[in-house]
């Protein structure tokens, strides 16, 4: 597994609760404190760990749970 791979997953979870929420991207980066350009980037993997942690932290995700399910969908 790569981190790459990883990434897109946790990326792909992160999309998926704010959906969930009826947030936009931009109202996502708002609360975040980035632009929405950013969050796009992050629901596709394309930034570094520590900015999907921040995402998940405003969206109040465990991180721990949020990674296993990322790599249970990186095994398969």
């Amino acid at each position: 597994m790569s981190i790459n791979k990883y990434k897109v997953r946790v990326g792909e979870q992160l999309r998926l609760e704010r959906r969930m929420r009826e947030f936009s991207q931009r109202e996502a980066g708002e609360g975040v404190g980035v632009h929405a350009q950013t969050i796009m980037l992050s629901e596709r993997g394309e930034v570094s760990l520590d900015a999907l942690y921040a995402y998940a932290a405003w969206l109040g995700l465990d991180w721990s749970k949020l990674t296993s399910v990322a790599l249970e969908m990186c095994d398969e």
